[in-house]
């Protein structure tokens, strides 16, 4: 019973602990070597987003690049907690507005990702209610977050474009209404990320995916016994689980960082 605690403890949805089956980390190296190791991950992971928002700095890219830099602290730093996958949930969730569904999907991929450690601390009931109340507030296409318009982008100088397999690249708005005074509403040089039918139909499935993995996950828990040699394989299963989707998310945040083109510094006009 107490190695069971144990490993329940210990799982947690990063590359470490997932990848743990596979190449026995512990065995291989020493706990100096192991956390020398997850610093340099860590900060090869982050240093693109640091990079690219010092070099190309804008107000939206700041958001975008605490989600990226907080994402890759909890995937590859060293024993880190499960709860703080609370980190990057807070970057993502000042975007609900440029990101919607990522700020739907994160919340319950990351209650998901924390059941072993509910569970183990009888949190099943607020788990279920505040998921369930979550997705039924959220998560339909007529949640409120979802009909609201996203703020406009401020001007932009010419940037980098994303490459051509890219399904919603930034782009430039067009030339939009025109004021009471005969002037554009709309600059011709503002970007917004505008998103596509293909983008429209991934976010779909994923969301499918996410609710059909959540309960396969539960009901496996339910209906198959650990064995005595892997007294740990739920908590395994749900914590590879939210790995695989917090890489998932992770590398979306870098494809919407690159898609902010550096801001020119021209101040907005105050509409009186």
């Amino acid at each position: 019973m107490t190695s069971r605690v144990f490993y329940v403890q210990d799982y947690v949805a990063n590359f470490w602990c997932a990848t743990s089956p596979m190449v026995k980390w512990r065995r291989l190296l020493s706990v100096s070597a192991s956390a020398k190791l997850a610093g340099i991950t860590t900060l090869c992971a982050m240093a693109p987003a640091v990079v690219r928002q010092i070099q190309r700095p804008s107000d939206e890219g700041f958001l975008w690049c605490m989600a990226c830099v907080s994402t890759s602290f909890f995937l590859f730093s060293f024993q880190v907690h499960e709860k703080s996958i609370l980190l990057p949930a807070m970057p993502i969730s000042l975007l609900c507005l440029r990101a919607p569904k990522l700020a739907t999907a994160m919340p319950v991929l990351a209650c998901l990702s924390m059941w072993p450690l509910l569970r183990k601390d009888g949190l099943g009931v607020a788990y279920l209610g505040c998921v369930v109340l979550f997705t039924s507030l959220f998560g339909g296409e007529d949640a409120p977050e979802k009909s609201q318009q996203a703020p406009e982008a401020s001007p932009k100088k010419k940037g980098w474009r994303l490459p051509g397999w890219i399904p919603s690249p930034g782009k430039k708005r067009g030339g939009g209404g025109v004021d009471g005074d005969g002037s554009s509403s709309v600059s011709p040089d503002q970007h917004e990320w505008v998103e596509s039918a293909l983008e429209a139909n991934v976010w779909r499935w994923i969301g499918r995916v996410l609710a059909t993995g959540g309960c396969c996950l539960h009901a496996f828990e339910v209906l198959v016994m650990a064995p005595r040699w892997a007294p740990y394989l739920h908590s395994l299963t749900f914590t590879t689980f939210g790995f695989l989707g917090f890489v998932c998310v992770w590398g979306y945040c870098y494809v919407r960082l690159w898609a902010c083109p550096c801001d020119d510094g021209v101040k907005k006009e105050k509409v009186n």
